[in-house]
């Protein structure tokens, strides 16, 4: 009967431990990956296009939209530039 238990508890012990490691990873990545730094862009009416203003900023909501000094800046989609960014917290 020990035999049994420790013969069934074992493959289950790893096969817990091997699901929480992953979980684990898989949660660390999500998390990084939410907290980019990413550069900022502003839409420029002269050349109609979008322009890299040179400030990095954060895709997380702070509730500070990131600037250039005078102009919000947004994140770069293909061409467009809409998605708006906000100030890396210090």
């Amino acid at each position: 009967m020990k035999n049994l238990k420790k013969q069934v508890f074992l493959p289950v012990a790893a096969i817990g431990l091997a699901l929480g490691g992953a979980f684990m990873t898989s949660a660390a990545k999500v998390n990084a990956a939410s907290n980019a730094q990413v550069p900022g862009y502003y839409y420029d009416n002269v050349q109609l296009e979008c322009r890299d203003a040179g400030v990095e900023c954060s895709t997380i909501d702070t509730g500070i939209p990131c600037t250039d000094g005078t102009r919000n800046l947004f994140e770069l989609d293909g061409t467009m530039c809409e998605t708006p960014l906000y100030q890396i917290p210090q």
